[in-house]
């Protein structure tokens, strides 16, 4: 059985640690842990200025993720996906992109924008055209 669990901002700390690894090979198979250090990642959840996510199989940790919620300079509201990171991802892709298309539809937001590696365009390209997933578009470059 697949859980999605939205972290409870007391609860963040309890669950640090368990999640930094999938965290940091998300960042690290991407090249980007410059751009995100783990001290920022940390404040941010603890802070309430991102949100972190655990994504359970079988009672068993099996991948971790990030979100905050960003403005377009037109004020419209988007939910980004800036690291997402774990095993096994046929199994779980499925539930944790509903749980997150909830919370940004109970937030308001207009879009669910994500980064990630190219094995994520795969899913993402299978996801396109259902349930209302559009890709607007893919920039993929890597330096």
């Amino acid at each position: 059985m697949i859980t999605v669990q939205l972290v409870n901002l007391p609860e963040v700390i309890k669950w640090w640690d368990l999640s930094l690894p999938l965290l940091h090979k998300a960042l690290k198979n991407r090249k980007a842990e410059h751009k995100y250090p783990i001290s920022w990642l940390r404040e941010e959840c603890i802070s309430g200025n991102a949100q972190l996510w655990l994504i359970w199989k079988d009672n068993k940790i099996t991948a971790a993720a990030m979100t905050r919620i960003q403005f377009y300079p037109s004020m419209e509201k988007f939910l980004e996906v800036f690291a997402l990171g774990g095993w096994k991802m046929p199994l779980w892709a499925a539930e944790t992109y509903t749980a997150v298309e909830d919370f940004a539809h109970t937030n308001n937001c207009k879009a669910i924008v994500s980064h990630g590696r190219g094995g994520w365009l795969k899913l993402a390209e299978h996801m396109a055209g259902k349930d209302n997933v559009q890709l607007d578009h893919v920039v993929a470059i890597t330096i």
